[in-house]
Parts: C-alpha cells; sequence; structure tokens
C-alpha cells in the first residue's frame, strides 16, 4: 500500500494514519465512503484534505522531484474519480472512474 515502501506516501483510511517511507508521520481519525480527500502535491510536498480541510502535510525529500500519483484499494466496491488538469481549457478538468 502507498506508503508503507520506501520513498512513498499514503494516506490510508482504515486507520486514519499519513504514513511516509513506512513510518506514520500525521494521524487523523478513519475515514470512509461519505468523505471526499484530496491529494495535492508540489515541490515542497504533498498534501492532504479531508473535506476540503486539511489533514496533513508531508515534505518531499529533497532531490526526489519525481512522483508518481498511486491510489491503493483493498476493499470491494471501492471507487476513485481522478481530476487531471486540462491544458487547453483553463479551469477545466478531465477525469477517471475507477472502481475494485
Amino acid at each position: 500500500m502507498p506508503g508503507w515502501l520506501p520513498n512513498t506516501v499514503g494516506y490510508h483510511g482504515d486507520d486514519g494514519h499519513v504514513y511516509a517511507g513506512g513510518k506514520v508521520v500525521a494521524s487523523t481519525s478513519s475515514w470512509n465512503t461519505a468523505d471526499v480527500i484530496t491529494c495535492s502535491w508540489d515541490d515542497a510536498g504533498v498534501r492532504f484534505l479531508r473535506n476540503g480541510t486539511l489533514a496533513a502535510t508531508v515534505p518531499l525529500a529533497a532531490g526526489n522531484a519525481a512522483s508518481c500519483p498511486t491510489v491503493g484499494l483493498s476493499s470491494q466496491g471501492e471507487c476513485v474519480v481522478v481530476y487531471t488538469p486540462d491544458s487547453t481549457h483553463s479551469g477545466h478538468f478531465g477525469w477517471c472512474h475507477f472502481t475494485r
């Protein structure tokens, strides 16, 4: 799962922990299908929001500029909607929907 392995960061719904490289770096309460989780990142770090409120910020290690977004699903019926900027229409987003 993201966050359990070296050079990964993950926000886990089952326990509310934010993991980075196998260590707990922040803790919140667990979350479920009623919550909206947002993840964003830039050179400064990875930010997780829960229902629009900042849940955690994890600084990126120096020199670790390459990022590869990953979503881990482990329960039947979970789904993810991914919004990506559409460079041809400012303010518009494309989307993908993944269901396990």
